[in-house]
């Protein structure tokens, strides 16, 4: 029987593919990007990576002086039908942004060096969706402050949303701090996790530690997320190799030290952790609410 090959009239159009880019203009911009921070280089770099390049010429450093404003936000988005990646080769951090009403959209992050951030987001208001931290020397994405001079939690990076996220397979050199997602130490109010997965971490799927020398944290709230198998390597043949670490590999871990933090855990799932599905971690304040952990 011969094939039809006549298409078929209401066939969805072809994704339209992302333009190449010459590599060595993205590296010349970034490299002037790093030796000051001008908005004009700055363009230049989010405008040629958000086509689909892979990058790795240097941190992507958003501080105050670029914020947006409450009825003006920034973004930064993929290009329709393109799949940006920040490839930092193991030499490089990925963003570290202080600025505040962003929003970025659909990036990926993979390869950061060892002890470096991948996402390190210090802002106000900001929006981080669609995103994928992976293969990092450190954790895959953290909510702290930026800005030294910030002593207290009034300061403190709030109001950020991160929704739809994936943080995978991150491993730090000292085996011990290599979390999927955190927002620890130095974090304001209202910061929220939405929709996110964590899995096949060195360390916790989420960190929201507390210590004595720095006081409280605002409350996070984590909701309709999942975390699994963090204390596991995936490999690239899907097989799995524990990382050795023998402290942490959590699926949740929400406090520290005895300090009082309201952190709220609702509507969430953690299985097949090394540790804990769920760990308050002496925080006398934690509240959770239907949450399904089970194969830790």
């Amino acid at each position: 029987q011969e094939k039809n090959t006549t298409p078929a009239q209401n066939a969805a159009p072809a994704a339209p593919k992302p333009p190449k880019i010459d590599n060595a203009a993205l590296k010349k911009a970034a490299a002037a990007l790093r030796e000051e921070n001008n908005p004009q280089n700055f363009n230049a770099v989010i405008n040629l990576m958000m086509r689909g390049v892979f990058l790795a010429p240097a941190k992507i450093e958003i501080g105050e002086s670029l914020s947006g404003k409450a009825d003006g936000r920034k973004t930064i988005k993929a290009d329709e039908g393109a799949h940006p990646v920040l490839d930092l080769e193991g030499k490089y951090e990925g963003f570290s942004v202080s600025g505040s009403y962003w929003t970025f959209d659909g990036i990926e992050v993979k390869n950061a060096m060892g002890n470096g951030k991948a996402f390190y987001l210090g802002g106000h208001y900001d929006e981080v969706k669609n995103c994928t931290f992976h293969d990092n020397g450190e954790l895959g994405f953290q909510i702290s402050r930026l800005i030294a001079t910030e002593v207290s939690v009034s300061e403190w990076p709030s109001n950020n949303l991160v929704l739809n996220c994936e943080s995978y397979n991150n491993n730090d050199p000292s085996k011990n701090n290599a979390d999927g997602f955190a927002c620890k130490l130095t974090a304001g109010y209202n910061n929220v996790f939405s929709g996110c997965s964590s899995h096949h971490n060195l360390d916790d799927g989420w960190d929201c530690y507390t210590k004595l020398a720095t006081g409280a944290i605002g409350p996070v709230q984590v909701e309709n997320c999942v975390a699994y198998r963090n204390g596991y390597q995936l490999n690239d043949d899907a097989s799995e190799t524990d990382w050795g670490n023998g402290a942490g590999c959590n699926g949740f871990k929400m406090g520290g030290e005895n300090i009082h933090v309201a952190h709220y855990l609702k509507d969430c799932i953690s299985w097949g952790n090394k540790r804990s599905g769920v760990d308050s971690n002496y925080n006398p304040g934690f509240k959770m609410r239907n949450i399904i952990s089970y194969n830790n």
